[in-house]
């Protein structure tokens, strides 16, 4: 990233899964971060990997962007990914969650990553209906790979860190 030299805001996009309140704290730090910031020093505008408009589009202070992925197989979503963070042109793509194929999407692109990370990643994932799923891949080579593809971490506390 070249250095700021103009007097325009850092440009931010911040990527989520969904716009679901099911998508939990994350989503909600996230917003909190967007509706937030000084407009005169960072410009955000947020990313759902899934889904449309949910609570925090109605009520954002920031422009909202829905890929409308079916899936990480889903390489329509990958190509609108691309096609939208081109004509973004942001600074930085701050994932406050680690979409996994939003970041492959987004190699070979010269944006500055940097993810949020909340927890641990577990083997175990927690669903909706109250069940738990086995991860398909094995989460701490995920994380790492994931981690090791971006530019910076921002962890919440000393175990996430």
């Amino acid at each position: 990233m070249k250095p700021k030299t103009d007097d325009r805001p850092v440009r931010v996009a911040m990527v989520h899964y969904r716009d679901d309140a099911v998508a939990g704290g994350s989503l909600r730090v996230g917003e909190t971060i967007a509706n937030h910031v000084d407009p005169r020093l960072v410009s955000v505008e947020m990313v759902f990997a899934y889904g449309s408009t949910g609570p925090v589009a109605a009520r954002s202070q920031v422009p909202c962007h829905f890929i409308g992925a079916k899936s990480p197989k889903d390489i329509r979503a990958w190509m609108t990914a691309r096609s939208l963070f081109r004509r973004l042109q942001p600074d930085i793509v701050h994932f406050q969650d680690a979409v996994v194929w939003i970041r492959s999407a987004l190699a070979a692109t010269r944006y500055k990553t940097l993810v949020h990370i909340h927890a641990r990643l577990a083997r175990t994932l927690n669903t909706p209906d109250g069940n738990q799923k086995v991860h398909p891949f094995r989460a701490s080579n995920l994380m790492r790979g994931f981690l090791r593809s971006t530019d910076a971490q921002v962890c919440i506390n000393n175990g996430a860190r």
